[in-house]
């Protein structure tokens, strides 16, 4: 079932997001909504990189890098 969102934005931004939903070929600006959250969803917080930075800098300090090595080489694969 779809539901109806409405939205209030400056006028400014509502001609920037119009023009960037066009330009990149979405059918409405309700698909370029569900990819820009799909999107946002999809992205690594805040909180995930400084943890994934402590524990870097943790096993850089213990002399273990193949943890990082490891992580790197999955989010590679991931992409």
């Amino acid at each position: 079932m779809r539901s109806i969102i409405n939205i209030s934005v400056p006028s400014e931004l509502a001609d920037r997001v119009k023009l960037v939903a066009k330009n990149r070929n979405f059918k409405s600006l309700s698909e370029y909504f569900v990819y820009s959250v799909e999107l946002e969803q999809s992205l690594i917080s805040e909180d995930e990189v400084l943890a994934m930075s402590e524990r870097a800098q943790t096993a850089y300090d213990s002399g273990n890098t193949s943890i990082w090595l490891d992580s790197l080489k999955n989010r590679l694969a991931w992409q």
